[in-house]
């Protein structure tokens, strides 16, 4: 994928299941757009030729990033990395979009817990540009849409 492709692949769940053209998660990438259709505003993603109508609650901006796990996967705005550093110390993290910041960052299960009790979102670009330039064992583990619990442990 080329770099102009990578700037506008965003992923979500598909609204309305159908075993012929949804892949078996129910999750889709590709480019996103919104459509007027009888009056009502309504979310797509397309792939190729496919096109899939999306939750838009559900929907993600891959941030650049590719964790590091024998096959990498993709980084997507609402996924959970569990992170190994150095010291045998562990964390799960949830990427998303730092607007004070204009950029992606993370949000550690102390800031997630404080955002479900009403307090401003905090994401750190920082520590999210430290994992990646220190090299540490960073994995995405699920998305927030499917897996909060991880950000409880």
């Amino acid at each position: 994928m080329n770099r102009i492709t990578e700037r506008y692949w965003f992923r979500a769940k598909v609204l309305h299941h159908d075993p012929k053209t949804n892949p078996e998660n129910g999750w889709v990438q590709g480019f996103y757009y919104q459509d007027l259709c009888g009056g009502e505003i309504k979310h797509f993603i397309r792939s190729g030729e496919m096109v899939w109508e999306i939750d838009p609650k559900t929907l993600g901006m891959f941030t650049g990033f590719y964790d590091n796990s024998t096959e990498p996967q993709p980084i997507f705005e609402g996924d959970i990395l569990h992170t190994l550093f150095k010291d045998n110390g562990s964390s799960y993290d949830l990427v998303g979009w730092n607007p004070k910041n204009g950029c992606f960052g993370i949000m550690d299960d102390i800031d997630y817990n404080a955002r479900m009790e009403g307090e401003e979102d905090y994401y750190s670009y920082e520590a999210f540009a430290w994992m990646h330039q220190k090299k540490v064992q960073s994995v995405v583990a699920g998305n927030i849409h499917e897996n909060a619990d991880l950000m409880t442990q």
